[in-house]
C-alpha cells in the first residue's frame, strides 16, 4: 500500500470515529441545554400562575381546572405536598387529537393555607425541530470540514511528495557506467534536500569507486600483457 493511501485511510478512520462519537454527544448536550431553558420557563410560568390565582381566587372553586390547550392543570387541594419534579420529554394528546412532545412540571401552589397540585406543560415541538436542525447543520459542517481536510491533505501531499517520487524514478534508472547522473527536482523542503544531498554523496562515492576499479582493471590488464606475451613465446620455444 502506498504511503499516501495509508495516510488518507488513517485520516478517514479517525474522521469516522469522530463523527460517530461527536454526533450523539452533541445531540444530548444540545438537548440538555434546551431542557434547562424549558425548566426555567416552566418555573417562570409557575410564578405567573401563582400571582394569577391570588388575583382570581374564583378559579379554585371549579377544580379540577385546565386551560383549553391542556398545558395547565390545577387540582383540588391535597393533604400533603410532594417534591417538585420535572418529567419528559413525553407525549400527550392535544385538542386537535395529535400527539405532541412536551415536558411537565409537577408542583404545588400554596393558596389560603392550602396546597393545590399543579401540572404545567410546555410543548417541545419547536425545540425538537431546533435541536434536529442544529445537529444536522453541525453534522453537515463537520462532514464538509473533514472531507475538505482529507481532500486538501491528499492534494497537498501528492504535490509535496513529488520530489521524492522524482528521486525514486531517477534511482530506478541509475547506472554506474551510464551518463547522465541523477537529476534532482527543485524543492524547498528541508528533508528532501537532505535526502538529495545524501543520495548525491552516495552516488558520487559509488561512481568514483567504480571508475577507480575500472581504471585499475584496465591498467592491470595492460601491465600483464607483456609477461603473458613473454611466457607464451617461451612456451612455444619449449614446445618446439
Amino acid at each position: 500500500m502506498k504511503l499516501l493511501k495509508r495516510t488518507v485511510r488513517s485520516y478517514l478512520v479517525y474522521s469516522t470515529l469522530v463523527l460517530v462519537i461527536a454526533i450523539p454527544l452533541f445531540y444530548f448536550i444540545i438537548q440538555a441545554l434546551c431542557m434547562q431553558d424549558v425548566d426555567h420557563a416552566l418555573r417562570k410560568r409557575r410564578s405567573v400562575l401563582t400571582e394569577y390565582l391570588v388575583a382570581h381566587p374564583e378559579i379554585t372553586e371549579h377544580l379540577p381546572w385546565h386551560d383549553l390547550t391542556g398545558t395547565l392543570e390545577v387540582f383540588p387541594p391535597a393533604a400533603g405536598t410532594a417534591p417538585e419534579k420535572q418529567t419528559g420529554p413525553g407525549r400527550y394528546i392535544t385538542v386537535p387529537g395529535e400527539e405532541e412532545p412536551f415536558r411537565e412540571l409537577h408542583t404545588f401552589i400554596a393558596l389560603r393555607g392550602q396546597s393545590y397540585p399543579v401540572v404545567l406543560r410546555l410543548s417541545l415541538i419547536d425545540i425538537e425541530d431546533l435541536i434536529q436542525g442544529i445537529v444536522l447543520t453541525a453534522v453537515l459542517l463537520m462532514a464538509l470540514i473533514l472531507g475538505g481536510l482529507l481532500w486538501i491533505n491528499r492534494r497537498q501531499s501528492h504535490r509535496l511528495w513529488q520530489p521524492f517520487y522524482h528521486i525514486l524514478d531517477q534511482l530506478q534508472h541509475f547506472s554506474l557506467n551510464r551518463e547522465p547522473d541523477i537529476q534532482y527536482a527543485p524543492t524547498d523542503i528541508t528533508e528532501f534536500r537532505d535526502l538529495e544531498r545524501a543520495i548525491r554523496q552516495l552516488a558520487g562515492g559509488a561512481r568514483r569507486s567504480y571508475l577507480q576499479q575500472k581504471e585499475f582493471t584496465e591498467n592491470a590488464a595492460h601491465e600483464i600483457q607483456t609477461p603473458l606475451a613473454t611466457l607464451q613465446a617461451r612456451v612455444e620455444v619449449l614446445m618446439q
